[in-house]
């Protein structure tokens, strides 16, 4: 009669270990998606006041008031230039998206330290800070202009 106690212990182990690596990365998931609900609020938060700064630094420098910022609900901003073009961007909390004109920047956490950032897929910066992110679209607004 053979002994399958050596492959038993095997595949006991074996399967021990892979439902302990699904636990983790379970729980990881859950952790990572607190974090985002948690940190991606103050993020849009961070990055309307940036706007504005930059929108208020832009008419300074302009000399005229040419940059108009305003908040419409606390998840929209609105940005105009002469009630003439419209720059629109709005924060999604069910799915952590802040969206400009189709443009969509979503809220994401390095593994690593914890932090949270925003990203976009067509960024050569991987991780972008609200002052970075505020830069591009205010740029990409004023080009089209």
């Amino acid at each position: 009669m053979a002994d399958h106690s050596k492959w038993a212990k095997k595949a006991s182990d074996d399967l021990k270990l892979r439902l302990k690596q699904q636990q983790q990365q379970q729980e990881a998931f859950v952790a990572t998606r607190k974090l985002i609900e948690a940190e991606g609020p103050r993020l849009w938060a961070e990055l309307r006041e940036c706007l504005k700064q930059k929108c208020e630094a832009f008419n300074v420098e302009f000399g005229e008031e040419r940059l108009m910022f305003e908040v419409v609900p606390s998840s929209t901003v609105r940005i105009t230039t002469d009630n003439i073009h419209i720059l629109n961007g709005s924060y999604d909390d069910s799915n952590h998206l802040a969206t400009f004109d189709g443009t969509q920047f979503s809220v994401r956490v390095d593994q690593r330290t914890g932090r949270a950032y925003w990203s976009h897929k067509d960024s050569s910066v991987d991780q972008l800070t609200a002052d970075q992110l505020s830069e591009m679209i205010l740029d990409n607004f004023i080009k089209h202009e």
